[in-house]
């Protein structure tokens, strides 16, 4: 019995020392993992920072780039304006040089044929008065300039005005249908026998 005794006496000091081994590494797993846990939130804290971290340098990487684009439009406008520069005071040049110079237009001179002749015949010289009106007084062909054509051909007693006559022709600036005065578009002429002043 002793020995029973013995036996289990060593046998629950033995393993009162498991025990205490046991509730050691029980209370370090336990310390593990709250460490562990703390450092997973670190873990997870860092990875949000480092995601900031990511999104900053994105938008950093975007704005340098655009600021090299912006370099490099600003370098290609400047030489461009540059270039414009040197075009302006190369023609300011041409116009100075040209100022300066001498005018070597050539005098013109009229051939001897026409030196005799006047530039508007007496028939032709122009007369321009205020703005009449006029009626004519008989079916009259109406004429595209002085020495034009027949354009038109028009009833006797159309009225129309004028502000502009020659000994022989008046102009026709405007005329009058269903009793309404439109301005003419084109140069037309009448005989001014064939016309009467109102």
């Amino acid at each position: 019995m002793k020995f029973l005794l013995a036996l289990f006496l060593t046998l629950g000091l033995s393993h009162a020392d498991e025990m205490q081994r046991l509730d050691l590494i029980v209370q370090d797993i336990t310390q593990l993992r709250s460490d562990y846990e703390v450092c997973e939130e670190k873990v997870q804290a860092l990875q949000v920072k480092l995601q900031d971290e990511k999104d900053r340098n994105s938008i950093l990487l975007q704005e340098v780039n655009e600021a090299d684009s912006f370099a490099n439009k600003e370098k290609k406008y400047t030489n461009v304006i540059a270039k414009l520069k040197r075009e302006i005071d190369k023609q300011k040049k041409k116009i100075r040089q040209l100022s300066n110079s001498e005018n070597n237009v050539p005098v013109l001179e009229m051939k001897d044929d026409f030196k005799n002749t006047t530039l508007l015949s007496q028939d032709k010289k122009l007369f321009v008065f205020e703005a009449r009106p006029f009626r004519l007084n008989k079916e009259s062909d109406i004429y595209s300039d002085l020495d034009g054509t027949i354009i038109d051909r028009w009833e006797n007693a159309t009225s129309f005005t004028s502000d502009t006559k020659t000994t022989s022709m008046v102009k026709i600036t405007g005329y009058f249908v269903d009793q309404v005065w439109r301005r003419s578009k084109k140069e037309m002429w009448v005989k001014l026998e064939n016309a009467t002043q109102r």
